[in-house]
């Protein structure tokens, strides 16, 4: 009388699979949090197709037990501003004698000493983005079971 196991490598190889499952899910978690916030800070920069600081600020980054997905602020500071909004305020330069812009519809630039910002509302794309990749987990999970299996 004998026993036989068959199928040992594919056994292995599903269980293998299996342990990652929870790294997949969380980088398409991820992936659907960055798109969303790369949509967000595109509808904010001054070039089509967001080219600017803060949709060049935007990264994806590995940390313990899952990813990171956000703003370096080191290279734009005003994203929080940008995504939480302001109150009404006003601004001075601080390292200058005025401000300097330029308008959005082109010619010379502007120069004021002080200038009275209305606020902003706020665009939570992060928070948005947040829920649809919460909202994305259960079909995630899903699709990650049936290709491990």
């Amino acid at each position: 009388m004998t026993v036989r196991i068959e199928g040992l490598d594919a056994a292995i190889a599903t269980v293998t699979a299996t342990l990652n499952i929870k790294e997949r899910v969380l980088d398409d978690m991820a992936a659907v949090a960055y798109e969303g916030m790369r949509q967000g800070a595109g509808r904010h920069s001054p070039r089509p197709g967001g080219t600017g600081n803060l949709y060049r600020s935007l990264y994806s980054k590995l940390i313990p037990n899952g990813r990171e997905v956000g703003h370096d602020t080191r290279q734009a500071p005003y994203a929080e501003w940008v995504i939480g909004g302001s109150v009404p305020h006003i601004i001075v330069p601080k390292n200058a004698k005025a401000l300097r812009w330029f308008a959005w519809s082109g010619g010379p630039p502007v120069f004021a000493k002080r200038v009275k910002h209305p606020g902003y509302i706020g665009d939570n794309y992060l928070g948005r983005a947040a829920d649809d990749s919460i909202a994305a987990l259960a079909g995630i999970v899903d699709r990650t079971l049936k290709e491990v299996t």
